[in-house]
């Protein structure tokens, strides 16, 4: 991992992305969710836009998550869009899938069991379609955990 001084005489703000990435994960799992949304808050203030695709649509993921353990729904369903979007724009099916299944949890977590399993649908139609087999195991033992088959 690069220094913050060679981040700054280089002019690249990507350097320090996986850092910050890394601290927010320790932040989420010792459950210091305040402070790893402060974290993430900053690593999107501080990249503005210049993020590749991928880390876009995992930094989007990750703030996403962090507010549905807060149970922030309204910020997570904002965050897991911008996902979303970033993923189409990508053109990452696998992402698209993904962002899909996060949706479709928190619609469960609010209580809308139908529209989760449509959107679990949805998601596992794409997995089947680009051959995402592990994803799609996973969105079918969800599947069956909330009642969709």
């Amino acid at each position: 991992m690069a220094s913050a001084a060679v981040a700054y005489r280089q002019q690249d703000i990507g350097l320090l992305t996986p850092a910050f990435f890394a601290y927010a994960h320790f932040l989420e799992d010792s459950l210091h969710l305040e402070e790893a949304l402060d974290v993430l808050g900053t690593l999107v203030r501080i990249t503005a836009g210049h993020l590749p695709p991928a880390d876009a649509i995992a930094l989007a993921l990750r703030v996403g998550r962090v507010n549905r353990k807060l149970n922030r729904f309204d910020d997570a369903e904002a965050e897991f869009n911008v996902a979303l979007d970033a993923a189409h724009d990508a053109g990452e099916g696998r992402g698209i899938a993904m962002q899909m299944r996060n949706l479709a949890v928190l619609s469960h977590m609010r209580g809308h069991t139908e529209a989760a399993c449509r959107q679990l649908r949805q998601s596992l139609e794409l997995c089947v379609e680009i051959e995402a087999h592990t994803e799609a195991l996973e969105l079918r033992v969800l599947m069956g955990q909330i009642g969709c088959l």
